[in-house]
């Protein structure tokens, strides 16, 4: 770590929060992902992670709320179709997504112990003041909620949006490339 950075606790954080991210995205397990450099200053170290961070999302599929849903409470009709495909794909969600995971599958009757349990195999996208910005700018129709899961994967450079909603397909799909199941 540079000595000239001038306040050690700002240092510490960002390093829990690098580490963090590290962990996260399972750099850890691939750490040739990021070139990282021990004679390159913190600050350059950073740079390049949130650089990284981009081209790993841009890689990324980004499923609806719907879709995790559908994949695990009960007697839902697209629960095969959803599980089948969250399977065999490397799925993000958003912040907005694992809350709805979660308070649903408490309704259903899930512990908070096993919902958490399945979120930890998710990657989750930041849900913050340019997400919210997008959405507000980018609305179409009436429904925030949908706006702000697709600024969640826009802005988070996703590659690919997977929802059972036909309208928000039709509606978002300028934006970013629509996968309905």
């Amino acid at each position: 770590m540079e000595r000239s950075l001038k306040n050690p606790v700002a240092c510490q954080l960002c390093r829990r929060m690098l580490q963090k991210f590290v962990r996260s995205t399972r750099l850890h397990e691939n750490p040739s992902l990021i070139p990282l450099n021990q004679s390159k200053s913190f600050i350059t170290t950073c740079l390049i992670i949130t650089q990284s961070i981009r081209v790993i999302m841009n890689n990324s599929v980004f499923v609806d709320a719907n879709v995790l849903l559908e994949s695990f409470l009960k007697d839902r009709k697209g629960a095969e179709k959803a599980q089948k495909y969250i399977a065999s794909h490397d799925v993000v969600i958003s912040p907005l997504t694992a809350h709805l995971f979660v308070y649903f599958g408490q309704k259903d009757g899930i512990s908070l112990e096993v919902l958490l349990g399945l979120l930890k195999s998710h990657r989750v996208t930041d849900c913050g003041n340019a997400e919210v910005m997008w959405a507000v700018h980018n609305i179409q129709g009436n429904d925030f909620e949908d706006a702000l899961q697709v600024a969640c994967a826009v802005v988070n450079n996703c590659k690919t949006f997977v929802t059972f909603d036909k309208n928000l397909a039709n509606r978002y799909k300028k934006f970013i490339l629509m996968k309905l199941l």
